[in-house]
């Protein structure tokens, strides 16, 4: 069975747009709640300890991420069994009841010790419902493309994830100035979560206009169950996955989280000025993937994969010696540094996943390996990395994370076959 993507292009960009979408209001959730963990302390876990309010609320904020696993083995099932498309748009409902559930719920104040055990069960719900946006949205668009431009259209997802990253820190920055730090923590804190299901009502819509791959509706035979075909059949591809994602994950968390806030607190750098350097990384790593994506489907995965890790690995400490100098210069050239590299990174990875797996479990073997590698080791490099470098009084024990992380992925990446320009639905599935 040969694939069958959509010709028209105007079809195509509206699955495109709608099988992503989901992955701005992810990230844009993410970065709202980081921002505001400080109110969420005050309002949710009121404690003599600032300490240990902030400590509950930022475990509120882990949590989402334990739900994962479970939320990709239900959303799987229902995406290899029935339709991604029907798991984009159960997963969005979802995902906007909780975000404004969160936007409108009482603070303890009114509910006492609740307010904290509601906050903690609808970031529950959340983490459950992302993980059917990753395991349907990847699918989703990789089923739809044709096979010259799977790299190219993929790619798009760091442009979508970025820009929720960069709507959410905007958002909260500029509603900071406009309203003051006591009518934002009075009442407007909770106008970026009413927005935020504004917007998923809005990715709803969209996501009701697009279509069900052809070859993924025509497709004879259907696992049961899928998560069983997983672990019987697939252990060795969902360990390539998660290694696949390793390196991304602390990477990523490292550049984007870690970093800013070891910038402020151990180099002194003013917040302003590591907010700007901080937007500077998202900008690139928005926007340099996609022509890589594109590169990636004339020369493969592979070479640009390699070229990513690979070169983590190698830069990494350098990289990070000069983030330790005086001058701002060589601390955005160090951050300039790694945001290039984990655009090589986000820009075939998304593609070599989706072509590893087939069709049969592709939804739920992409959302375990995804949630499983974000639960342990993506969400929570910065606080493995604040303790490592604690533990040690050593700066640079952090990075020695971070390069442990890319070797193993190297190792893997090593073995992988070329990728490019295989089926997404062969007459034969693997």
């Amino acid at each position: 069975m040969a694939d069958a993507a959509p010709t028209d292009r105007a079809s195509l960009r509206q699955n495109v747009v709608g099988g992503f979408l989901g992955s701005v209001l992810e990230w844009y959730d993410f970065v709202v709640y980081a921002y505001l963990a400080p109110i969420f302390a005050k309002h949710f876990f009121p404690s003599d300890d600032p300490f240990e309010s902030l400590l509950a609320s930022s475990g509120a904020f882990a949590v989402g991420f334990l739900a994962r696993p479970v939320g990709a083995v239900v959303f799987g099932h229902l995406a290899d069994t029935k339709s991604r498309r029907l798991v984009l748009l159960v997963s969005m409902t979802i995902m906007g009841m909780a975000t404004l559930a969160i936007g409108l719920l009482p603070g303890a104040a009114e509910l006492g010790v609740a307010a904290g055990i509601l906050l903690v069960l609808l970031r529950l719900i959340q983490g459950f419902s992302l993980a059917g946006e990753n395991c349907s949205g990847w699918a989703f668009i990789a089923e739809h493309a044709p096979d010259g431009r799977r790299g190219y259209l993929l790619s798009w997802w760091a442009g979508f994830a970025c820009s929720g990253v960069l709507i959410g820190s905007l958002l909260v920055t500029a509603m900071t100035h406009v309203l003051g730090e006591a009518q934002m923590a009075d009442w407007g804190w909770r106008v970026p979560f009413i927005l935020g299901a504004v917007m998923s009502a809005v990715i709803f819509w969209i996501r009701r206009r697009t279509v069900e791959p052809e070859g993924m509706r025509q497709l004879a035979e259907r696992e049961a169950l899928p998560i069983n075909t997983v672990l019987r059949h697939h252990k060795r591809d969902l360990l390539r996955l998660c290694a696949i994602n390793l390196a991304e994950g602390v990477v990523f968390y490292f550049v984007l989280v870690y970093a800013l806030a070891y910038l402020t607190q151990q180099m002194h750098v003013s917040t302003a000025r590591a907010m700007d350097i901080n937007i500077l990384s998202i900008v690139i790593i928005m926007v340099l993937p996609i022509p890589l994506g594109a590169l990636s489907d004339r020369i493969g995965r592979k070479p640009i994969l390699l070229i990513a890790v690979g070169g983590l690995a190698l830069l990494s400490w350098p990289l990070f010696w000069l983030m330790h100098q005086p001058d701002i210069a060589a601390i955005v050239a160090a951050q300039i540094g790694f945001a290039v590299l984990l655009s090589f990174y986000l820009a075939s990875m998304v593609a070599m996943q989706a072509e590893i797996v087939p069709p049969g479990v592709r939804a739920t073997l992409l959302a375990l390996a995804i949630s499983l590698t974000n639960a342990v080791f993506g969400g929570t490099t910065p606080m493995i990395l604040t303790y490592l470098v604690h533990r040690t009084s050593d700066d640079f024990a952090a990075i020695y994370y971070v390069i442990g992380a890319c070797l193993v992925t190297l190792a893997v990446v090593l073995r992988l076959p070329e990728t490019k320009g295989v089926s997404m639905f062969p007459d034969r599935s693997p």
